[in-house]
């Protein structure tokens, strides 16, 4: 986290997921955009925030398809701040959003291509230490992203009566 000014914070995120059994792969991008107000009291402080990202993951399924997934989301909400201890604190975060995600596979040459849309649920918790009063890094261990958009309908290029639907979460 990056200060700019006295209470507009920058943070870049990263992180990244691999299947145990090594059929799924993910990658996430995110800038967060936050308003820290003035302290509640000397522990806690309300921020909010707007994170945008970009998701990207690949799989291989059971009919030995290769499906890609890229997308965008964008869930503005509000973060809690508790200081633990000097330049330490925990913090909570909740918003609501959207997503879109472009979907891909191919399988034997054959290529398909769809999208998806909807609603996006965030919530997560995490710890935040202030290097300086300028620089702050955190680490988020725990953070729920709930989508309605779990479907896309993917369609033949080559030929516009083939078609199948891909369920993912």
């Amino acid at each position: 986290t990056v200060a700019v000014g006295n209470k507009v914070l920058l943070s870049p995120a990263f992180g990244v997921g691999i299947s145990v059994l090594g059929d799924a792969n993910w990658a996430r991008f995110q800038l967060r955009v936050g308003y820290e107000f003035a302290p509640i009291d000397n522990r806690l402080q309300l921020a909010i925030v707007l994170p945008i990202g970009v998701l990207t993951g690949q799989q291989r399924d059971l009919g030995g398809f290769d499906i890609t997934s890229t997308g965008f989301e964008l869930t503005p909400g509000a973060r809690l701040n508790v200081a633990l201890i000097p330049n330490l604190g925990l913090y909570v975060d909740a918003g609501i959003g959207l997503t879109a995600y472009s979907h891909g596979a191919r399988e034997l040459g054959r290529r398909w291509s769809g999208s998806s849309a909807g609603l996006a649920i965030r919530t997560a918790l995490g710890l935040e230490y202030r290097v300086i009063d300028l620089l702050g890094v955190y680490l988020e261990p725990i953070g729920l992203h709930f989508q309605t958009a779990e479907s896309a309908v993917l369609e033949d290029w080559d030929r516009s009566d083939q078609s199948f639907p891909i369920q993912w979460t």
